[in-house]
Formats: structure tokens, sequence, C-alpha cells
């Protein structure tokens, strides 16, 4: 979403849903999309959680960008324990079937 220089009829900053979502914020929402509090997540790169907050609220792209970011990291961490999950099976067979376990 761009603005052409002299379209706006009013003065002073345009409002957020007006404007590309800032590389700071998108940052920030890769962070909550990974795990952090908002607050954490806002800290991080400068800037009040309640302002982060209301980028989601207001900005076409935030809601859609935070949702990707959350995906990515489900689909990292669901690869990461479907690589794990015959060594921990072993393991845990391994141990149930020893032979100092007691049943």
């Amino acid at each position: 979403m761009e603005l052409t220089k002299g379209l706006r009829k009013t003065r002073g900053r345009p409002p957020i849903e007006e404007i590309p979502l800032p590389p700071h914020v998108q940052r920030a929402l890769t962070l909550r999309g990974n795990g952090s509090s908002w607050k954490d997540a806002a800290e991080s790169v400068g800037m009040d959680y309640r302002t982060l907050r209301k980028y989601v609220r207001d900005h076409p792209d935030a809601t859609n960008f935070l949702e990707r970011q959350t995906k990515d990291a489900l689909d990292q961490s669901h690869s990461k324990l479907i690589a794990a999950a015959p060594a921990a099976a072993q393991r845990l067979i391994d141990v149930i079937n020893h032979k100092n376990n007691k049943d």
C-alpha cells in the first residue's frame, strides 16, 4: 500500500492502516509468532506492547503476517519433533524394558 505524495487530505503522521508494515513491527511479530509474549516481543524492538497490539488490530497486513510467522514456527517445531520421535520412542522402550526397572 503506497501513498503518492500530496494525495492525503490531512496533515501530520498518516494512520497505521495507510502505511506499509514497518520492519521493526515485522520483527516484533516474528518474535511473537515464535512464542515470545507481546511485551517481550515489543520491547525487543523498542516499542510498547500496546502499540504492537494496535498494529495487529488496525493494520490490514499485520494479522496475516503474524499468522504466517506462527504457522512457520509451528511447522519447524513439528519437523523437529517428527525427526526426534524414533529416538525418543526407542529410549522410552529401553527404559521400560531395563532389567532394573520395577513394574
